[in-house]
């Protein structure tokens, strides 16, 4: 009998990732996805924002530059205040929260960002 010997463990390359997911058709792809998916909320955030799971993917980052836009609007005084209305979903619910920012005034710089959510009104038919 020939005696194995054991190697350290060495740190898993992007290489050593891609080769085994080579190995995967697309419903093991889906599977594997929706596992990251229910794992840990840092897995969905990072899938929304990289996939737009769901939706056009561009989505998300036309959503982010719009509230980029406000904020620095706001913050350079070309605009009293803004507000704006996004998606958040997750697998089990739709939600929908609205952004508003409004200037500090006095000597500080700045502004003040809240996020409601407002799902409600949308499940009312408010919307």
């Amino acid at each position: 009998m020939t005696e194995r010997t054991k190697r350290p463990k060495s740190k898993v390359t992007w290489s050593d990732v891609k080769s085994k997911l080579a190995d995967f058709d697309r419903a093991g792809l889906q599977q594997l996805v929706a596992n990251l998916y229910v794992f840990h909320k840092d897995n969905q955030t990072f899938l929304h924002a990289r996939f737009g799971l769901g939706e056009n993917p561009l989505e998300a980052y036309k959503q982010r530059i719009q509230a980029s836009k406000g904020l620095r609007s706001v913050l350079e005084g070309s605009i009293p205040s803004f507000s704006m209305e996004y998606p958040c979903h997750s697998p089990t619910e739709q939600r929908w929260f609205v952004m508003n920012v409004a200037p500090v005034s006095g000597e500080e710089f700045g502004a003040v960002v809240s996020h409601v959510n407002i799902s409600a009104w949308y499940d009312r038919g408010v919307k």
